[in-house]
């Protein structure tokens, strides 16, 4: 996905699982690298990043502010972090509320959420770093997207929307 969106870059997919990694470099991209690491383990392979994506990663993870903290520090300067994670799931489809709200009791009892979405917006941005948030158009509503991005001041929080409205301060 990344590739798709930067031709000229070089891609660097991280994951902790081997079955994964063989999967994942099926792709025969050149430009596309991917190597074992685990996330919660400082440095990152290629560090200083100029993106770091994670998507539907925090969830599974203890201590997801510490990590936020962290990965921005991996950041090449003027790098973004970008993490897109679920603020909530309305569904009228029994079945899959049952496997959600399962799904959300398996990760309460591993210390972490399901719905981390909403944490996003109260975690402390890391130093040197301003947020963009993107809220959820009427048609996306199941996702919301939080960016920090490194700069050498911080800077007030401004808050896009999806629909391509005037940014606002707040």
């Amino acid at each position: 996905m990344l590739a798709g969106r930067f031709p000229g870059a070089s891609v660097l997919g991280l994951d902790s699982s081997a079955a994964f990694l063989a999967t994942a470099g099926c792709g025969g991209d050149e430009r596309l690298e991917f190597v074992q690491h685990d996330v919660t383990t400082m440095p990152f392979p290629g560090a200083p990043a100029a993106v770091i994506y994670a998507r539907f990663l925090l969830a599974h993870l203890t201590e997801p502010q510490t990590l936020i903290a962290a990965w921005a520090g991996e950041l090449a300067h003027g790098g973004g972090l970008v993490l897109e994670e679920v603020e909530w799931i309305h569904t009228t489809d029994e079945v899959f509320s049952e496997y959600l709200d399962l799904m959300a009791g398996v990760l309460r009892a591993r210390h972490t959420e399901l719905y981390i979405g909403p944490m996003l917006g109260r975690c402390e941005v890391p130093a040197c770093t301003r947020r963009i948030t993107t809220s959820p158009s009427s048609s996306r509503r199941l996702r919301e997207q939080r960016a920090c991005s490194r700069s050498t001041s911080p800077r007030p929080a401004t808050t896009r929307r999806l629909s391509g409205s005037t940014p606002r301060r707040n």
